[in-house]
């Protein structure tokens, strides 16, 4: 009977010591949690590049004469009887070519849900596009057929488009986008010889 008590004695000692002994020892960290990737959030960028345009264009350069007599010619105020008008047209057509490097910073946001991706994005770009042409009223434009020469510039434009895409893997988006677009478009004329000039600057949308 004592010798039965006493390994129960033992043995609870045996079973506190161990668990001391457990409790001392440190943890071993749990494994790191990996994150998921998502597209969700907001963005900054910039950008540079190089665009190119075609502007085809057809200009047409008139001049009218009135021919005029006049009776009592010799009196301080003479009456002017007219003759008729003559008028002179020339047109040319030509295919502006405005190319050039461009640069900008665009920003934005995208949604993810699931493997579906929305997002909103605008931008704005400086531009060096611009182009030259001589207009010509015959193929080839010979020698004295030039009616004008025309210049375009795209100083700046700028976007604010929608996305809608999908994620065939976390880390690689395929979408499509689209929205409105805005420019400044300076347009210029020479004919005549130089004598004659015309210009625009307008801000366009489309």
């Amino acid at each position: 009977m004592k010798s039965q008590l006493r390994a129960a004695i033992f043995l609870g000692a045996m079973i506190a010591a161990g668990s001391a002994m457990a409790a001392d020892m440190p943890l071993k960290a749990p494994p790191p949690v990996l994150p998921v990737w998502s597209w969700t959030g907001f963005y900054v960028g910039g950008n540079l590049g190089y665009g190119w345009a075609s502007d085809p264009t057809t200009l047409s350069d008139s001049t009218s004469t009135t021919l005029t007599r006049c009776d009592d010619c010799d009196t301080p105020a003479p009456v002017l009887i007219p003759l008729g008008t003559t008028t002179a047209t020339a047109a040319g057509t030509g295919n502006v070519d405005p190319n050039g490097v461009l640069g900008g910073l665009q920003a934005g946001y995208n949604w993810q849900h699931n493997t579906i991706v929305f997002g909103l994005e605008a931008d704005i770009q400086a531009s060096g596009q611009r182009g030259s042409v001589t207009l010509c009223d015959t193929a080839g434009c010979p020698a004295g057929t030039g009616v004008a020469t025309q210049t375009v510039k795209l100083p700046w434009f700028g976007t604010l488009r929608g996305r809608l895409g999908f994620t065939p893997s976390p880390r690689w988006l395929v979408y499509a986008t689209g929205g409105l677009a805005v420019a400044e478009i300076q347009d210029s004329a020479v004919g005549g010889g130089g004598a004659v000039a015309i210009s625009s600057d307008t801000t366009r949308a489309g």
